[in-house]
This record gives structure tokens, C-alpha cells and sequence, in this order.
């Protein structure tokens, strides 16, 4: 057995947890609203809220109850006018997705500042995490570490040595364009095997056809590692789409190239899992399995 592959052959083979990302604007307002990413055929939401000045409404939330956000991505802290109403909103927020719509994950950057006057939102994460059993993972952004002097990779294997040190998961962002130079198989097997959600673009656009600009190329590439490596966290497709006033055509195409993408990962995995079950009652010697 390849002791890289993150499947034990004798174990029940599992696909991904596939959600849709999506993103908080400057006051909450998420780029793809949990009634949105039904309409489209999905119910898991990977929230991002590192640039998002206060969290969404609960209230848009409530109004529906078969949707899930898994997992949610947060600044180190809040800082400025009205921090401590905003800290507050938000942890009503997290409380309500913990509580009702099964978030498991709360995504933290990794050695950031703290003002002397900002609240740390690591504390509110970590006591949250406490009470309902949610995992923090420490977020791996590709374009950060690209820009920094050195090997990425070797900067990526002393994450993961950290993340094994506190207990922490991994969560690995590959939204930002400028990630050229990321080596993805690489990266991912120094990540293996706390590595436990992954943010992608789409790489296919809405007739199936691969898109041609570099970070859709590394994603898939990624993805295709994920598979081959049956990788079974939650993988996170974000809409380079983003929504102006209402349900617009754009965000349409958007969730489409989303869709595309999620079903063709879903297809390789399925692809590799047939391989699987191929080897696993190949009799030897009775030629090859293929």
C-alpha cells in the first residue's frame, strides 16, 4: 500500500464533502446566499469573513433550514468603531450556525498581529470551539506564501508541523489569483494529513470546457490530487461571480462553473474508487486489471 495515500484499501472508500464557497461583503451580505446555493442544488456554504466588517444577519440564516454552513473563515480580530457590537453579532452568528446549521470548522490565520485595542476573535473561535466541539484550523493562503521569500513548500511543512504541535487543522486557499508558481501535488502531500478543507475556483466553465487562466489550472490540478489521494475533507468551490442586486445572470453562470467543477471532482473520485475496488478483488495472476 502507497503509505502517501490518505485511504486505508481495507476501509469503506469515502467522497468529499463538497460545499459552495462563498463570501461575506464589507457589512455581511454574502456573495451566495444559503436560499441561492439550494436553488443551485447545494446546501453546504464555506463562508469567508476575513474582510467582512460585521457578520451576516441571523435572520436570513433562520429562513432557511435545510442549509449548512460547515465551515466559516475569520480575521484574528476585530478592530476600531463599534469592535464590541460587531464581536457580539458575531458571535451570535456562530452560535446559531453551531447550534442549527452544523458548522464543524472555524478558520483562523496564522501569527497575525493583535492591536492592543482589537478584540481576538481566536479567543471567541477557541471558546466556541470548546463548548460545541468544533475543530480550529489554521488557513494556508497559496498567494501569502508564494510572496514571501524562500520555498513555499518548506514554509508549508512547518505549518503542518505546528498545526500537528497545537492539535489544529489545516484549511489551504487557492481563490487568489498569483498563485503561478504554487506547486499544488507537492504542497498537498507536505500537508496530508492535517489538511481538512480546501478552498478552489472553478475549473470548468459552464460547457465543461477547462478554463484557461492559471489559478482555474492549479485548482484543478489540486483536485485531481485530492482524488488520486482519496482525500475526504471537505473541498470548497468558490463563484468568481459575484452578486449585484438580485439574483443576477452572472451569479447564474457563476454557480454553474461551480457545479461543472464540484461534478467532475465527484467523477474523478468515483474514477478512482472503481480502481479501488478493481485492485481489492484482482485475482493474481489472472492478467491485468484494466
Amino acid at each position: 500500500m502507497d503509505p502517501t495515500r490518505q485511504h486505508d484499501s481495507g476501509a469503506p472508500y469515502r467522497r468529499p464533502t463538497m460545499l459552495v464557497g462563498s463570501r461575506g461583503s464589507a457589512f455581511g451580505r454574502m456573495s451566495v446566499t444559503p436560499d441561492q446555493a439550494i436553488e443551485a442544488g447545494m446546501y453546504g456554504l464555506d463562508l469567508d469573513l476575513r474582510r467582512a466588517w460585521s457578520a451576516p444577519s441571523i435572520d436570513n440564516v433562520r429562513l432557511h433550514p435545510t442549509a449548512r454552513i460547515k465551515s466559516v473563515w475569520l480575521p484574528m480580530q476585530y478592530a476600531g468603531p463599534f469592535s464590541e457590537q460587531r464581536a457580539g453579532r458575531l458571535r451570535d452568528f456562530l452560535n446559531l450556525c453551531a447550534t442549527r446549521r452544523d458548522l464543524k470548522t472555524i478558520v483562523l490565520p496564522r501569527n497575525t498581529p493583535v492591536r492592543h485595542q482589537g478584540i481576538s476573535l481566536g479567543r471567541m473561535a477557541q471558546q466556541l470551539a470548546d463548548w460545541y466541539g468544533l475543530r480550529i484550523a489554521v488557513s494556508i493562503p497559496a498567494d501569502h506564501l508564494i510572496q514571501q521569500s524562500g520555498s513555499h513548500l518548506e514554509r508549508v511543512a512547518n505549518m503542518r508541523r505546528i498545526a500537528e504541535e497545537w492539535d489544529l487543522d489545516m484549511a489551504l486557499d487557492l481563490t487568489a489569483s498569483g498563485i503561478d508558481q504554487w506547486e499544488a501535488e507537492a504542497a498537498l502531500m507536505r500537508l496530508f494529513p492535517r489538511l481538512t478543507l480546501v478552498r478552489l475556483r472553478p475549473w470548468l466553465d459552464g460547457d465543461g470546457m477547462p478554463l484557461s487562466a492559471s489559478p482555474a489550472r492549479i485548482c484543478m490540478r489540486s483536485a485531481s490530487m485530492l482524488a488520486d489521494q482519496a482525500y475526504s475533507g471537505a473541498i470548497s468551490i468558490e463563484t468568481s461571480r459575484t452578486l449585484i442586486g438580485s439574483f443576477s445572470m452572472s451569479l447564474r453562470s457563476g454557480l454553474h462553473e461551480v457545479t461543472m467543477s464540484r461534478a467532475d471532482v465527484l467523477a474523478h473520485y468515483d474514477r478512482v474508487q472503481q480502481l479501488e475496488t478493481n485492485r481489492r478483488f484482482h485475482v493474481p495472476g489472472s492478467g491485468p486489471i484494466f
